[in-house]
């Protein structure tokens, strides 16, 4: 179950929508590797919308930093180092 967070349905709203013209479907038509990297603590970016764009998209997973919030590079650079390290060796 996700926090609350303000503003959440029109994040949501505006993140599946983003330019006018990328819609759920459009994302459902992306088959690049993507990753989508968030804080556990992050209250700019849900950490749940994360999970729910990765499942729209073919090629794409999320991944999550604990005790970190928007700022995973800064934060936990080591762990941020990781899991991207890990995610282009498995997609050169």
């Amino acid at each position: 179950m996700h926090k609350d967070y303000l503003g959440t349905p029109h994040l949501f709203i505006a993140l599946t929508k983003l330019d006018g013209g990328c819609t759920q479907d459009a994302l459902r038509t992306l088959n690049v590797p993507t990753l989508w990297l968030t804080g556990d603590e992050d209250i700019v970016y849900p950490p749940f919308l994360s999970d729910i764009l990765a499942k729209l998209m073919p090629d794409a997973r999320a991944a999550r930093v604990a005790q970190a919030g928007h700022s995973v590079y800064f934060e936990r650079p080591g762990e941020f180092n990781r899991i991207v390290d890990e995610f282009l060796g498995a997609n050169p």
